[in-house]
């Protein structure tokens, strides 16, 4: 993430089994050395195998950090909050850590954290019988489960309802006071449809949305593949154009979701718009759905939209929609990818030359999964491998 400074934020595990946070000066000038002492962060969570995976920041400046730890029966959530200096927090939870067991004798998996004004959302997935269902955590300021939220402090969401065995969340969206989850929603081993759930404020699953607050689609027609076909949804962002339309209105907030999708073989990233109702949005490209890609695997892990914001007047800037991920099959095997479309879905052409941008750091396996817009500069952040060993990757794009 890039704060409003323009300092850089990475999140992730480290060799040692810690929680690593690291922080760059604004202009790439290094670590800064006023985060922690050398700008990073470590912080052991008390097991072998602790893995930071989401991060998300406060209005405050203080940075929220989510994860996996190894607990007594498999995995647990663990969350911590660093102030700004990168020290812990003792507000919250006693020492600025705070553990969590979902699913008693079973992993836990965290994909996610976003803020809900002062409250603190976590999302992955719970195994459930044979599958998995959609969870999300809600924790008050001090660390403390939101007793006011789903059971507990927790919702678990599962798409039985619309046929399918198993689902997993991976991106979590706070909009218009409503919280919205998207992964993938399994028929079975072979089968993958995009799933979106959105839920009220309180946790119960939102009926304006899709009749019953669950969504999925695919970018195959079942049975069109013999091989099957994979799609799963890997982000979430919001139509930039109603950031002036008051909170609670019932104007049409369109949702854009993005992944990747392996059909019949071929694995590209995938991009989908739908409408405040759930319904696909056939403005976007016919039918609200496309594909991007080219030689190798292409998967979209990240996603930003930007422009607009000025309705119902014309725009000086238009819509776009940026995704960010990695290309499979790239040179020493994959690499950053950057992709952007215009509102209508198709690729800008100013971007890049081609709308598609990709990045080799240093001949290895390079993969984006978080991209930040601030100012006229694109960021996307992931992994790099040098040697045996991976590191925190990042790059910086001019965009226009």
């Amino acid at each position: 993430m890039v704060q409003n400074d323009g300092k850089v934020v990475l999140a992730g595990g480290t060799g040692a089994g810690n929680f690593g946070v690291a922080r760059f000066m604004a202009e790439g000038d290094g670590l800064d050395g006023s985060f922690s002492g050398d700008g990073l962060s470590l912080v052991d969570m008390g097991s072998p195998s602790d893995r930071a995976t989401a991060l998300a920041l406060q209005s405050d400046g203080k940075l929220v950090v989510a994860g996996e730890v190894q607990g007594a029966w498999g995995l647990d959530v663990a969350v911590m909050r660093l102030n700004a200096d990168g020290s812990l927090d003792p507000g919250f939870s006693g020492d600025g850590r705070a553990y969590f067991d979902l699913n008693h004798f079973k992993d836990d998996r965290v994909t996610a954290v976003a803020m809900q004004g002062s409250k603190i959302l976590v999302a992955g997935w719970v195994p459930e019988g044979a599958g998995t269902r959609f969870a999300v955590l809600r924790l008050n300021a001090d660390g403390s489960p939101d007793a006011l939220f789903g059971s507990g402090g927790v919702k678990l969401v599962s798409f039985a309802p619309e046929g399918f065995a198993s689902a997993r969340a991976n991106a979590l969206l706070v909009s218009n006071g409503k919280i919205i989850l998207a992964g993938r929603a399994e028929v079975n081993a072979n089968h993958w449809y995009f799933g979106v759930a959105r839920l009220t404020s309180s946790g119960a699953l939102d009926g304006s949305f899709s009749g019953n607050g669950l969504a999925a689609f695919s970018f195959a027609d079942f049975g069109a593949c013999a091989v099957g076909f994979k799609n799963e949804a890997f982000a979430l962002a919001a139509d930039p154009g109603f950031m002036l339309v008051a909170p609670g209105s019932s104007a049409d907030r369109k949702l854009v979701v993005a992944g990747s999708s392996n059909a019949c073989g071929s694995e590209d990233m995938a991009v989908a718009r739908l409408h405040s109702n759930g319904a696909l949005d056939l403005s976007f490209s016919g039918d609200g759905k496309r594909t991007v890609g080219a030689a190798g695997a292409d998967a979209a892990r990240a996603i930003r939209t930007s422009g607009g914001g000025c309705l119902p007047f014309p725009c000086a800037t238009p819509k776009t929609i940026t995704l960010a991920g990695y290309r499979d099959g790239g040179v020493g095997g994959a690499d950053f990818r950057a992709a952007r479309l215009r509102w209508d879905g198709a690729l800008d052409g100013s971007f890049s030359g081609d709308g598609v941008l990709t990045t080799d750091f240093n001949g290895g396996l390079d993969r984006a999964y978080a991209l930040a817009l601030h100012g006229n500069k694109l960021y996307l952040a992931g992994e790099a491998r040098v040697g045996a060993l991976y590191e925190f990757g990042v790059a910086r794009y001019k965009t226009q």
